[in-house]
């Protein structure tokens, strides 16, 4: 019996339930699934499962090897209560999101995201609607995002030049991978929504690397060898280039005007 099947029956001998939502990539037509694709579903309830959620819906898939449970609002829309949620990995791959939430958050859901569908209600299994990515479509920028963007890469790579010029490497990197890297990606995502419609970076930047050319994507993964000040230098390196590769792509195709500071801020990184 596959996952959704047996939560089905569970959601027909608790009165309690009215409905079952399922979302995430798995409802993703342009996503491949496989043994390490998470389920991710919702429970609509008319009254709180209380523990029941934990003793008869999560641990009815087997022990579960470790979990967070999380009391969330506004996931999908804004929500009139708490959603009691519990990610858990199971045996093996498997793992399920589960989400506990009042049935009268379930249009909010449904509207929050195309992703997500009704695939039970109140003991019928309801026919798979189409569903798709377009509300995770890479919005273009505007002018001023893409200058902060572009500015906050520049300005942080100068904070790693300057824990490099010390010998310290820790400091670089973290530097580097939590203020320079998530710029340079997001440039790149931008980049590729001008020539993609509807282009889906994934959540972490997953569908991005595969999206680039094949260059591009080898000139970013080399950028991930970080193990000595050397290989620091030149990953700072290949982003910067990528950065202004991107940037001045940007530029072009929506009629900015790269700002003042953008020569002068490359000319000094690269003089460092």
């Amino acid at each position: 019996m596959s996952e959704v099947a047996q939560i089905f029956q569970l959601a027909a001998a608790d009165p309690r339930v009215v409905a079952i939502g399922t979302e995430g990539s798995r409802n993703d037509p342009a996503v491949s699934e496989d043994a390490w694709s998470d389920l991710d579903v919702t429970v609509f309830v008319r009254e709180s499962l209380g523990d029941d959620a934990w003793t008869k819906w999560v641990c009815a898939f087997g022990e579960p090897v470790i979990w967070q449970h999380l009391l969330n609002r506004d996931l999908f829309g804004e929500s009139s209560e708490i959603w009691d949620t519990y990610l858990v990995r199971y045996a093996g791959t498997r793992r399920i999101d589960w989400k506990f939430a009042p049935i009268a958050d379930l249009e909010n859901y449904l509207a929050a995201d195309t992703l997500n569908q009704i695939v039970w209600r109140e003991g019928q299994v309801l026919t798979p609607q189409a569903t798709h990515s377009l509300s995770h479509t890479v919005q273009l920028p505007t002018a001023a995002e893409f200058f902060d963007a572009v500015n906050e890469v520049l300005w942080c790579a100068g904070n790693v030049a300057k824990a490099l010029h010390r010998g310290n490497l820790v400091h670089a990197n973290e530097q580097l991978n939590e203020n320079v890297r998530p710029g340079v990606l997001q440039l790149l995502s931008w980049q590729l929504a001008l020539i993609h419609e509807h282009f889906n970076a994934g959540s972490h930047w997953k569908f991005l690397a595969n999206t680039l050319s094949e260059a591009e994507r080898q000139q970013l993964v080399s950028s991930y060898a970080q193990g000595d000040l050397r290989q620091a230098r030149a990953c700072l390196q290949t982003l910067i280039d990528l950065c202004e590769t991107a940037s001045r792509d940007i530029a072009k195709h929506l009629k900015f005007q790269l700002p003042a500071w953008f020569e002068p801020g490359l000319r000094q990184l690269r003089e460092w």
